[in-house]
């Protein structure tokens, strides 16, 4: 097949071809990545804005920009009985395109500010829910005094991290779990008090280490006795200006293994964790019978979804599509929701079909209420609408996202240059600072030159782990541990042990030395 999005060729297997059966669709007409870029669009994750309520007036911080054709609602006035959706409903017309008549729907309902829910002081969140005194956290839930982190979860006094779990007072960490105190590391697990440490598990007070169990006072994976320990930390962390640099000559210095897959079983993919014949999936945690997924969880027969889970079953080219979700196709932030088909940010729903904002609904079309008769037949008849003017089987267009392209993590994990975005007819925000109007206050980004501020807070907490102050702004920094993971591409190599062939997420031509999982664990332990 050719991509109609990037024009490069993709495969179509029978396994994938008998998924298109199970759900009844047609086969795609993009590649993988651009259906996931066309999904990660309508998903505005860290992109925040000071604006008022359209109902009350009250200030709120929202994903929405003051421009927007919809209104915004405040949490309290969106899920208030000031507001109910079925009010903006319109007749569905068969000589016009579903995507155009779905667009003005998208365009009148209210939105709600943001997608965060029981918290305490958390006003700066987004996807984040039942955390505390939390600021610019996204993805998270069950957190307390997390600053600038992405996907942290059960976790206290974190700055700086991306996908961890139940870590405390930590700093730029990115895949650890069950970590404290630990600083500027990578895939480790249950170690604390480290500094600058690599896929290292249950280890205590070391230094710049890679690939080491169960070891304490190690610098650069040598012993050390704890006095001399002691004294030698001290002195390196005086060099603060070389050690990012010396951590990634490190990094090369070590083996790596192919797949971080860990309890899982017929899985191709990477980031995997107890996990059961999912197929080119990547950061996946308690997932069966899944394809082409990414940052699920306690996900069952889904195909084609991001951040897709808590649970959900049977859903299919779907985002944000979580908590007790079945049978979700074509949709986005749709939670516990059943039997819904090209839907938007509906909730407690069933039967929905290009609904946009309900809540608590059944048997609804483009917002309208029918009988389920009546339901049954207009949707057999607006399916058949849309196989012939090729809209069926296509997740929503990118165009009509209600987000601009570079609000989105499609712009972080495809990014596109203005030109290209508004070629391709999408939106676009443009930068929110403007020359003479930053604050004087304001730190400025050695990255992207915008400003920035340190909070008080902020200082003690890097005082307290001897680390210095952050010299960019928390976005670059972000993208910075964005990088750090490995891309969702498999590749072929040869193990640099035994020679076997494998699959990796390390591209042939990257410098590092890479194992089959056989002769990585025979080598750490």
């Amino acid at each position: 097949m050719i991509c109609k999005n990037c024009s490069q060729q993709f495969k179509i297997t029978p396994d994938d071809k008998s998924v298109y059966r199970k759900f009844n669709v047609p086969e795609p007409t993009m590649c993988t990545d651009c259906r996931r870029q066309r999904r990660m669009a309508w998903r505005n994750e860290r992109t925040l804005y000071k604006r008022k309520c359209d109902l009350c007036k009250k200030d709120m911080i929202s994903n929405h920009h003051l421009d927007v054709p919809f209104p915004v609602y405040c949490s309290e006035c969106w899920w208030s009985d000031k507001h109910d959706a079925v009010r903006y409903a319109q007749d569905f017309d068969f000589s016009r395109p579903f995507f155009q008549q779905f667009e003005l729907l998208l365009n009148k309902v209210p939105r709600i500010n943001l997608s965060a829910s029981n918290n305490e002081n958390c006003d700066y969140v987004n996807y984040t829910n039942y955390s505390k005194d939390c600021y610019l956290v996204y993805g998270g839930h069950h957190s307390e005094k997390c600053f600038y982190c992405w996907r942290v979860h059960d976790s206290i006094g974190c700055f700086d991290c991306g996908q961890c779990n139940n870590c405390q007072y930590s700093y730029e960490c990115i895949d650890c779990d069950n970590c404290y105190k630990l600083v500027f590391s990578q895939m480790c697990q249950n170690c604390d008090n480290g500094y600058y440490l690599y896929n290292c598990k249950s280890c205590s007070e070391c230094f710049m280490c890679c690939n080491l169990i169960h070891k304490k006072h190690c610098i650069f994976n040598e012993q050390y006795s704890r006095e001399d320990y002691e004294r030698k930390i001290k002195e390196l962390l005086g060099m603060r200006e070389t050690l990012q640099q010396k951590f990634q000559e490190l990094k090369l210095k070590y083996p790596h293994k192919a797949l971080n897959i860990v309890n899982c079983k017929d899985c191709t993919g990477d980031y995997l964790i107890n996990c059961d014949n999912c197929k080119n999936t990547y950061s996946g945690k308690e997932c069966k019978d899944c394809r082409n997924s990414y940052m699920n969880e306690r996900a069952h027969d889904c195909t084609d979804g991001d951040m897709v889970g808590w649970p959900a079953e049977l859903c299919y080219e779907s985002i944000s599509t979580a908590v007790n979700a079945f049978m979700n196709l074509f949709s986005s932030v749709c939670w516990t929701c059943s039997n819904i088909y090209y839907c938007d940010l509906c909730f407690n729903s069933g039967n929905l079909f290009g609904c946009v904002g309900l809540n608590r609904k059944n048997f609804c079309i483009l917002n309208k209420q029918y009988s389920e008769d009546e339901y049954k037949n207009m949707v057999a008849k607006i399916t058949a609408h849309m196989i012939q003017t090729g809209e069926y089987g296509e997740f929503f267009l990118m165009s009509i996202s209600p987000f601009a392209y570079n609000e989105t993590i499609a712009s972080e994990h495809y990014p596109l240059t203005r030109e290209e975005a508004l070629n391709k007819g999408y939106k676009w925000k443009e930068s929110r600072e403007k020359s003479g109007t930053r604050d004087p206050e304001a730190e400025t980004c050695i990255k992207c030159n915008k400003g920035f501020k340190i909070l008080n807070s902020e200082k003690d907490f890097y005082k307290n782990l001897s680390v210095q102050i952050p010299r960019a702004c928390p976005n670059c920094r972000h993208q910075d541990r964005i990088a750090l993971r490995n891309p969702r591409h498999l590749y072929n190599r040869a193990c640099a042990k035994c020679g076997t062939a494998i699959q990796t997420t390390y591209a042939p031509d990257r410098p590092e030395t890479v194992y089959c999982e056989k002769c990585y664990l025979d080598m750490v332990y």
